[in-house]
């Protein structure tokens, strides 16, 4: 057996060929077990005997071995997880390297022709994470017997370093009131989400692949599965008074299950949601529709609510693991109250007189 620094570990089988050692994957530990790999290795020296042994693997693209890994990968995954992954494999790794032999790749052929085009066009964190995702890829292969080395090991600090951009955002009263003014106007499902966005103050993907099932608005409750969550743990949103009446004035209330929302048949709805947003908001760089989540922070903390109600309501997520799986609904009756409070708030900010020049400047045609 073989152990990797970061804990995992392979069955290893050694053999001459000629004068030169040889290894070969077996399989990973704990899916492959001790009388598994025992199995597999007297059949190769059974074969090996009968001077019979194993010719070399084909060459195997890497395109076929990525749809291998994904397919296998999207069980366990969370819809946003896939839709992520999903991206980076198809718009990144496959165009650059998918032809390629996963046995030929060479760790200055990962950076060159994958890593150094994607950080050229300013996208640090794609390149770090398509780099990511074909270690994963590889180090798969190296489990099934298919692939010698996992590359991208070799490519540590010489991956461009990532700066972490915040979302922006603004706790002006007066900004916000122009925001959600000028969301009123946005015809279309696209617009009532980005109405009722700020009053969740969920991520952005969260509501927009909301479905019924999630939905008791007679507890005025909201529960998105953990499957649905960037960090996998279940989630409560109290629903205040405004955002039931935006709910029951969609098209698709009524329905006891399906999307909430309908955003054309796109398999990328978060995507629609945005430049929807961009679109409404004309002020490019003022806010951003994730950036609600870091207002409604700032001024429920300026209001005074306890730090514990703002961050379990923006899903924060406790360090350990199995401790956050069961306070997703703590502090439930003071965040209902602090919910309403907050869309009230809102509220009193959409009914301001709304200066006479307005604040979106746009072409208009």
């Amino acid at each position: 057996m073989e152990v990797y620094p970061r804990g995992s570990k392979f069955w290893r089988l050694s053999f001459m060929r000629g004068d030169k050692e040889n290894r070969r994957s077996l399989w990973e530990y704990p899916e492959f077990s001790l009388q598994a790999a025992r199995e597999a290795s007297f059949d190769f020296k059974r074969k090996a005997k009968n001077d019979t042994p194993p010719e070399d693997a084909p060459p195997l693209a890497l395109r076929d071995l990525g749809a291998e890994w994904f397919d296998r990968r999207k069980p366990i995954l969370g819809q946003s997880a896939i839709c992520h992954t999903e991206i980076i494999i198809q718009n990144n790794i496959m165009p650059r390297l998918g032809h390629i032999d996963v046995n030929a790749l060479t760790p200055r052929g990962i950076l060159e022709d994958l890593a150094r085009p994607i950080e050229a066009s300013g996208k640090t964190s794609v390149s770090r994470a398509a780099v990511s995702v074909l270690g994963r890829i590889l180090r798969y292969g190296i489990a099934t017997g298919r692939c010698e080395r996992d590359c991208t090991r070799d490519l540590a600090g010489a991956l461009a370093p990532h700066q972490t951009a915040h979302f922006n955002t603004t706790s002006d009263p007066d900004e916000i009131a122009r925001v959600l003014a000028s969301l009123e106007s946005v015809r279309g499902d696209a617009g009532a989400a980005l109405r009722i966005l700020p009053y969740v103050f969920t991520r952005p993907g969260e509501l927009a692949g909301a479905v019924w099932q999630e939905f008791d608005l007679e507890e005025a409750t909201w529960r998105i599965p953990p499957e649905r969550m960037k960090k996998g743990r279940p989630h409560i949103v109290p629903l205040s008074r405004q955002v039931i009446g935006m709910f029951e004035a969609l098209p698709s209330f009524g329905n006891e299950k399906g999307p909430v929302f309908s955003f054309g048949g796109r398999t990328r709805p978060a995507v629609s949601f945005s430049r929807t947003f961009s679109g409404a908001v004309g002020r490019k760089g003022l806010i951003t529709p994730h950036g609600f989540r870091a207002m409604a922070s700032t001024i429920l903390n300026e209001m005074g609510y306890n730090c514990d109600w703002i961050e379990r309501q923006l899903a924060h997520v406790e360090g350990n693991a199995v401790r956050a799986s069961y306070t997703y609904a703590q502090y439930l009756p003071e965040r209902r109250k602090m919910m309403q409070d907050w869309a009230d708030y809102l509220d009193s900010l959409k009914a301001r007189p709304r200066p006479a020049v307005a604040a979106c400047k746009g072409k208009r045609g």
